[in-house]
């Protein structure tokens, strides 16, 4: 939420907010702007209610989760105009077997999938995931052994082939109109145990990243067919995986996601404003072999979700100095009570390049300790990553 308000502050937007945390962050943000914290929530389940009053003038731009509650976004579109995609798109795209029909045809593979009866995996069977039907940000993903042979499928779940390769994210925008423009894509990172992560929790995004001309134009063709077929209007991100058996379509959100700052870093605001204003690109679309252009990669970034390794007061990261341009965000009240295995607060650095983003981390020891990183390792993980993405023809300054 605090990245959403920083990109529409931003652009001139005074934004009212509401989210499950109350970041200190984000309350200094709106208290110093203008902005107002409506207070936060337990259920998505309160949030029509929540917002009743706030005049209806006021659209709603929404982030992650509730993309899982297209019928409270159906209930909300009655009482004003929801920016982005509608409703009945977020259904669309939230179920897997309907994912598969839309991407049909694409050069984009799909993973197996179970979803019921009684299942029968052998070794040589690859390996899976059991997969909560209503998820997001990794939560409830675990791998499937051949333990759980003969076990029926619990309801709410399903089963999805694991792929090996390299996660990524890609952004994009639709006109409404039946086009559709891919503005940029980055590495998708998740379980990070440097990061105090766990499974497949989300940890961030690093870019932008240059994909690979044929990689470039399979992805792009496949978010274009997407728009021929369902008209979408706004942004949506694709989460994928590269391999060498070719890129992998996991799912879709169908809102701004977390690593819409990447692509903001020279543009401020601008896939927010986009959201809001549902225009089109206009002149201003980055344009080149990977969706951004050459002279639009003048810096990249990181956002680095930290998760708690266990139940903690959070300590006061706000007043602690870190240099080389990275910073702490998304950052609970000093002294309140963070439960193991949830978000303790997030790191975001910018630079030239992503070697230099790596090497800034090595200039905060003391203070990433303060958050439970051990630097070393988490710079050799990082450097793993981009040697793998370097290996699939995905490229980052």
């Amino acid at each position: 939420m605090r990245s959403l308000a920083e990109s529409l502050l931003s652009t001139g937007y005074t934004p009212l907010c509401i989210d499950f945390f109350g970041d200190s962050d984000l309350r200094q943000l709106l208290e110093r702007s203008g902005g107002q914290y409506l207070g936060a929530m337990k259920s998505f389940r309160e949030l029509p209610e929540r917002i009743a009053d706030v005049p209806a003038d006021v659209p709603l731009v929404w982030g992650g989760g509730l993309e899982n509650e297209p019928d409270i976004l159906e209930q909300i579109a009655v009482q004003r105009r929801i920016c982005g995609v509608s409703p009945d798109f977020v259904r669309r795209v939230r179920t897997p077997q309907t994912l598969d029909e839309l991407f049909q045809g694409t050069a984009l593979l799909r993973p197996r999938r179970i979803s019921r009866g009684e299942v029968q995996l052998s070794r040589g069977g690859g390996c899976w995931l059991r997969k909560p039907c209503r998820s997001g940000g990794g939560l409830g993903i675990e791998f499937w052994d051949c333990a759980h042979a003969g076990r029926e499928i619990e309801d709410g779940t399903y089963l999805e082939e694991y792929i090996e390769g390299l996660p990524c994210s890609v952004v994009a925008y639709g006109d409404g109109q039946g086009h559709a423009t891919l503005i940029g894509a980055s590495l998708l990172l998740s379980g990070l145990t440097e990061l105090g992560a766990t499974g497949f929790q989300f940890c961030g995004n690093l870019g932008p990243v240059e994909l690979s001309g044929a990689m470039h134009l399979e992805v792009s063709n496949a978010v274009k067919t997407l728009a021929s077929r369902t008209y979408f209007g706004g942004i949506v991100g694709l989460d994928l995986v590269a391999s060498p058996m070719g890129v992998f379509l996991l799912e879709v959100n169908p809102r701004v996601t977390a690593s819409h700052w990447l692509y903001e870093l020279d543009l401020p605001g601008r896939l927010v404003s986009l959201q809001v204003a549902e225009g089109a690109l206009g002149a201003g679309c980055p344009a080149g072999p990977a969706g951004v252009s050459d002279a639009r990669i003048a810096r990249v970034g990181a956002q680095l979700i930290v998760w708690s390794r266990q139940a903690q007061e959070v300590p006061d990261l706000m007043p602690v100095q870190l240099s080389g341009g990275l910073r702490f965000a998304d950052v609970p009240e000093p002294g309140a009570l963070v439960e193991s295995g949830t978000p303790l607060c997030s790191l975001l650095a910018t630079g030239a390049s992503a070697a230099q983003l790596i090497d800034i981390l090595l200039e905060n020891p003391s203070a990433l300790h303060k958050v439970g990183i051990d630097v070393v390792a988490l710079q050799a993980v990082l450097r793993q990553r981009l040697e793998l993405a370097a290996s699939l023809g995905v490229r980052i300054l």
